[in-house]
């Protein structure tokens, strides 16, 4: 199984150490717009590494393919394809809520 873990912040380098301890997990990369931070967590946790840009759609397609499960640590600063690539479509939300309460707000 392959694990990607997008971002190297507190909150992604906990669940990248967690990960690392699986047995299941044979393929387990960790990535950062900062190549040193992804190089380091990737060494201290025996998982590989790469610098990827969440604003570059094509550097994150170039990270998470593959991969079975992608953990999204990038924080809300900014809009990233890594944020709207992983919500449902609009329209998949509105049929959602519609169908089951029509009174509810259209997200």
């Amino acid at each position: 199984m392959k694990v990607a873990i997008l971002g190297c912040g507190s909150v992604a380098s906990r669940v990248a150490r967690s990960a690392a301890a699986f047995d299941g997990i044979g393929d387990l990369v960790v990535a950062d717009i900062d190549p040193a931070r992804a190089r380091a967590l990737g060494e201290a946790i025996g998982a590989g590494h790469a610098r990827f840009d969440a604003a570059d759609p094509e550097s994150l397609a170039a990270v998470v393919a593959g991969a079975d499960v992608v953990f999204n640590g990038v924080g809300p600063f900014y809009a990233s394809p890594c944020r709207s690539s992983t919500r449902p479509s609009t329209r998949e939300r509105t049929t959602s809520t519609s169908a089951t309460n029509s009174t509810s707000p259209r997200l």
